[in-house]
């Protein structure tokens, strides 16, 4: 069984502090100066992995950066990616490309001109605009409405955490499963490890047909918590995530401006502090079906009552910009989060 882990080498640290500290603009100041951190409106959302780092538009991955193995104690080579279809359009290919370095300036491996990741983020924005006019209106919604939540949720410190693939989940598609958004809350001299899965509310994963069966979304967040009960798994969690915030922390003093993030995720960065798994995922679920909202939707009573015997904590809410996570654990499961909010 794989370890979770977040975390970036010594080496590959090295390697940023260097760019960091560097005189002349390179990709990473101008990726830290586009990082929005939780709780902020702005261009790219920062999500880290196993010695390597993520940034997102939207749920779209403008950026991702590795590390080669490189020499022990020496700044390990960096690479950074991107997909050519937000530099080139859709009919680019399905392919990604690197930043490659020239003598006095930097460009895409893929020979058309230098793109910046502005204009990465502008190209994404319009692809989606496009999907809102045509065919594919629905089209990366949920990803959006997780943007938006994080947004307005200082507390959050990951996006999509990814699980064994060899986790086994109803009508699983390609790739490994993923929970949505990761947060953290305090309950009184411990801070807990939140996981939240969101839908958009016509999503038909939330229902089911038959009153007799449960829809998929029970099945799917009660597999995720048969995997975060076991106990090895909640002590490699609990460490990953506490590098989590040590390293946001780094990049926020990194990136040179007024980067703030919020004291839970300082708190948790803290070798002392007691930091612990909720073993039980929760459900954000948010927008309309047919243009209903849940409470106009008579036909959501009977899916939401399911969800609630399930024992899933929950909050329901059109706009996904006003989800206020709980950040005082004491009151987490509060009627508000088992139902409208």
């Amino acid at each position: 069984m794989k370890e979770f882990r977040r975390c970036l080498r010594k080496e590959a640290l090295m390697t940023l502090e260097a760019l960091a500290g560097a005189k002349e603009t390179n990709w990473w100041k101008e990726l830290l100066r586009l990082w929005a951190p939780s709780g902020v409106e702005g261009e790219l959302r920062l999500a880290i992995r196993e010695n390597t780092i993520d940034f997102y538009r939207h749920g779209n991955r403008v950026a991702h950066v590795g590390f080669g193995q490189g020499k022990m104690d020496q700044p390990a080579p960096a690479h950074l990616e991107t997909h050519i279809k937000y530099l080139r359009g859709e009919d680019a290919g399905d392919r990604m490309v690197k930043l490659k370095r020239s003598s006095n300036c930097w460009s895409w491996s893929d020979g058309g001109p230098a793109i910046s990741f502005e204009k990465i983020i502008a190209n994404i924005d319009a692809r989606t605009d496009d999907f809102r006019q045509g065919q594919f209106r629905r089209k990366g919604l949920e990803k959006q409405g997780v943007d938006k939540i994080a947004g307005a949720n200082a507390t959050v410190i990951d996006l999509e955490m990814g699980l064994p693939r060899d986790l086994a989940l109803a009508k699983q598609h390609e790739g490994a499963p993923r929970i949505d958004l990761v947060a953290l809350e305090q309950t009184g001299g411990e801070i807990r490890i939140i996981f939240w899965e969101a839908k958009t509310f016509d999503d038909p994963r939330l229902r089911a047909d038959n009153d007799a069966e449960e829809s998929e979304v029970i099945r799917q967040l009660r597999q995720y918590g048969g995997y975060l009960i076991d106990p090895s798994r909640q002590k490699a969690i609990v460490e990953a995530y506490r590098e989590t915030c040590r390293l946001l922390g780094k990049f926020a003093q990194q990136s040179g401006e007024s980067k703030s993030l919020h004291p839970l995720v300082i708190a948790a960065a803290d070798e002392g502090s007691k930091l612990s798994v909720d073993v039980k995922p929760r459900l954000l679920i948010f927008g309309t079906k047919s243009g209903k909202s849940a409470e106009q939707d008579l036909s959501w009573v009977r899916h939401e009552r399911k969800i609630k015997r399930a024992g899933i904590p929950m909050i329901v809410i059109n706009d996904a910009a006003e989800i206020q996570l709980p950040v005082d654990g004491l009151n987490a499961l509060a009627p508000g989060l088992n139902g409208s909010q």
